[in-house]
């Protein structure tokens, strides 16, 4: 049985604690991310659906107040969606490597060898998921607006 002030025990239960709790924190934060994201290209399929929807009527020509206000809208929306998302990428990132820095001690000291090429993305995830929402915004805008 091992001492529990032990320094190398107290040392490796911190590491497991530090991991456990950024690895979770990580895990809600990109499950409420996905909503959000989804949530906002919904906004702007909808919005660009509305102008071939039977129950909406826009105004066959559509004044210059109607057109700059839907364009300041959905701007609005997509800029502080893209915030969001850049945010949400950012925090996530702070969380990954902590919890990293953590299993990289407890790997060390089980002499266990560093992984080769895991964990790491091709392409930043955030850009395309900003893209994806000015896609959107902008296809909604034309929709609206000009069609």
């Amino acid at each position: 049985m091992s001492d529990p002030q032990d320094p190398i025990q107290l040392k490796l239960e911190a590491c497991r604690f530090i991991s456990e709790t950024h690895r979770k924190a990580r895990a809600e934060r990109r499950s409420a991310h996905a909503q959000s994201f989804f949530t906002t290209l919904t906004f702007f399929a909808i919005v660009a659906a509305t102008r071939f929807a039977d129950k909406v009527k826009l105004p066959e020509h559509r004044s210059t107040f109607f057109c700059i206000s839907a364009w300041i809208l959905l701007l609005t929306v997509a800029v502080l969606a893209a915030f969001h998302v850049a945010g949400i990428h950012a925090a996530n990132r702070v969380n990954r490597k902590l919890a990293e820095a953590a299993e990289d001690e407890v790997r060390r000291f089980a002499g266990l060898p560093d992984p080769i090429g895991a964990g790491r993305l091709v392409a930043q995830l955030y850009l395309w998921e900003v893209a994806m929402i000015i896609v959107f915004a902008i296809g909604a805008g034309v929709s609206l607006t000009v069609l």
